[in-house]
């Protein structure tokens, strides 16, 4: 028993007999099968490059839509909130404020005292105008007396110079002493029409020791405390600034001189302020100055926008960022800027293998004034069709179309991907 055993597992190490013919077959087998799984897998690699290389110069085109929608051509500008019809108000005459009656914000009719000058000196001041205007009155008087003298003494000599009774030379003195006295009284006269001027202008500064408001409004700044002094030389000091309402408001913006043509008067106009991030204002352009001025070497116009302020959320001097609709087109064929710049790839090298590389895009004949060239993919997805069409106005992001061989929905390309291998 013992020596079969030995002689088995001798036949077995040496591969002869049943045993040996059984591994013989299944090492076989597994080299094809190894042999097999390499050919399958060359048999892909192949076909993988050859799709590859074949995929190489095949462009991947981006597309877009043409839509139907709303178009708004708009022009931005920043501008500062001012008070309507602000006021300046300030003292005619100098001395020291004495009382004060209003402070900010408050509400004034017209004629309402705001603050009062000390009048003590304004009053000095009018008493001397009367003073010598009465003493100018008496002058008057004493030189017609005088006039009135000469005028009979001239008489008299004449009368006797005709008898004879007197000199010629006397005659000639009488004339003199009466013109002197002529001249007197129309120097009187003079001197008490000046005094009545005087008299005139110190009641007229007595009464602007009173500051009062020219308008009904609203007190927006003070720049007077009691007992400050003011001096009204020069320039006339600025104690208050009012404001007719802060309900109404102007919006000053700045258009640069390239959009300046497109802003005109009545247009609507939208605008934001930091004060309130999430809300829109209504505005409207009420004038487009034609001044122009320069900051930093750019050119630009003032335009004035009314502003609805019924709520008295905005405050002036409140800096604003306006857009203004210049044009508004509704419901019209949209697409892409994008799509009117895009213009097909040149294909260059060596040709490709049969079925390699997108299919040319037809010639395009040059293009009419006023047109643009559009372009969309043929049914297999690789063809360019080139279409003619009429833009319109634009926003900066779509642009209509007036005139086009597409409707809504109609895919344009509007850039190319090229396929990196």
């Amino acid at each position: 028993m013992k020596s079969e055993i030995a002689t088995d597992d001798v036949a077995r190490t040496l591969g002869v007999g049943a045993h040996g013919a059984r591994s013989r077959w299944l090492r076989r087998s597994k080299w094809w099968l190894i042999a097999g799984g390499v050919v399958v897998m060359g048999v892909v690699a192949v076909r993988f490059v050859a799709a590859r290389a074949g995929r190489r110069d095949v462009p991947r085109y981006l597309t877009a839509h043409a839509t139907r929608g709303d178009l708004r051509v708009t022009v931005s500008a920043t501008g500062t909130l001012a008070a309507l019809g602000a006021v300046e108000v300030g003292s005619e005459v100098s001395g020291r404020v004495q009382n004060v009656y209003v402070d900010y914000n408050q509400k004034v009719t017209k004629g309402q005292v705001l603050a009062e000058i000390d009048p003590v000196q304004l009053k000095a001041e009018a008493t001397q105008a009367g003073a010598q205007l009465a003493a100018n009155q008496a002058a008057i008087q004493t030189a017609m007396a005088t006039l009135t003298e000469t005028t009979q003494s001239l008489k008299r000599a004449e009368a006797q110079a005709t008898d004879g009774l007197v000199a010629a030379k006397d005659v000639e003195a009488a004339r003199a002493a009466f013109s002197r006295a002529e001249a007197s009284v129309a120097s009187a006269k003079a001197q008490a029409s000046l005094a009545s001027a005087t008299v005139s202008s110190s009641a007229w500064k007595l009464t602007k020791a009173k500051i009062v408001s020219p308008i009904d409004g609203v007190v927006l700044s003070r720049s007077v405390e009691p007992g400050q002094t003011v001096a009204a030389t020069f320039q006339t000091p600025i104690l208050f600034k009012l404001s007719t309402d802060l309900g109404a408001l102007e919006l000053n913006v700045q258009i640069d001189e390239s959009d300046v043509g497109r802003v005109r008067e009545g247009l609507e106009a939208d605008f934001r302020v930091d004060a309130y991030p999430d809300r829109v204002f209504k505005s409207r352009v009420r004038a487009v100055r034609n001044e122009a001025k320069t900051s930093s070497n750019v050119v630009y116009y003032e335009a004035i926008l009314t502003v609805d302020n019924a709520d008295h959320l905005l405050r002036p001097g409140m800096t604003a960022t306006a857009t203004i609709t210049s044009e508004l087109h509704s419901n019209v064929l949209l697409v892409p800027n994008v799509a009117l710049r895009f213009e097909p790839p040149t294909k260059s090298g060596p040709p490709g293998p049969p079925g390699a590389g997108a299919a040319a895009a037809p010639a395009s004949a040059p293009l009419a004034k006023g047109k643009k060239r559009l372009y969309t993919l043929g049914p297999d997805g690789r063809t360019l069709a080139p279409l003619e069409v009429t833009p319109g106005a634009t926003d900066g992001t779509n642009t209509e179309l007036t005139e086009a061989p597409i409707k809504e929905g109609t895919t344009v390309v509007t850039d190319v991907e090229e396929v990196v291998p």
